[in-house]
């Protein structure tokens, strides 16, 4: 469930009377993006990948509005975990890794935010379902209503201190902004606490967190 970030407004408003809507619901936004940038908190099911034979590398597909951070588990077509490793790792166990073929991934390598590559080289057709940690994109107007709910504070913090830092402006605070980036350190530390437990925000829901390549 989504929810709109300018819902936040009304918790930066009170110290920036003098600052226009627009410019606010910017730095919320920023803020929203900083938080799941720091806390890796946002995860989402992407879509499925279909494997074509011959073909290793394969785009990650997230939400409207969203951005891949990092694949964070990938499962095969009987639900089994597919175990994440580096591109080094593979060069130091298997040189000539790049050219072995398969039915089915046993390992996978994130290569970039939005693409990730399977090993070995498929030589079947497989779906392959994966779970990716997410931020907003720099357009984004909505946000998970898990995080709104439990980090608003914490984001609207970020949000003021984005503000309070901009020079001359009838709202520039810098006293204040140190203050306001603890208010948003204390939200950031609370959220990776709750990951390294293995809870994820996003679906209200425990399970192990780990990290690929």
């Amino acid at each position: 469930m989504m929810a709109s970030m300018w819902d936040m407004v009304p918790l930066v408003r009170p110290e920036m009377r003098d600052c226009m809507d627009v410019v606010i619901q910017d730095a919320i936004r920023r803020a929203a993006i900083a938080f799941c940038e720091d806390t890796y908190i946002w995860e989402v099911d992407a879509t499925a990948i279909q494997t074509a034979v011959d073909t290793p590398e394969y785009a990650v597909s997230v939400g409207v509005d969203q951005l891949p951070i990092m694949v964070s588990r990938v499962f095969n077509s009987h639900g089994q975990l597919i175990k994440s490793v580096t591109r080094r790792e593979m060069d130091q166990a298997n040189p000539g890794w790049t050219l072995a073929k398969g039915p089915s991934p046993l390992a996978w390598i994130q290569l970039s935010p939005s693409r990730i590559r399977f090993y070995p080289v498929p030589s079947t057709t497989e779906t392959i379902t994966l779970q990716v940690v997410v931020r907003p994109t720099s357009t984004a107007t909505t946000i998970d209503q898990g995080i709104m709910d439990e980090y608003s504070e914490g984001i609207a913090a970020k949000a003021k201190a984005i503000l309070g830092s901009m020079p001359h402006k009838a709202w520039t605070n810098y006293e204040l902004v140190p203050f306001w980036e603890k208010q948003y350190q204390d939200y950031v530390r609370m959220a990776k606490m709750r990951l390294a437990t293995g809870f994820t925000n996003t679906a209200h829901r425990v399970v192990p967190v780990r990290f690929g390549g």
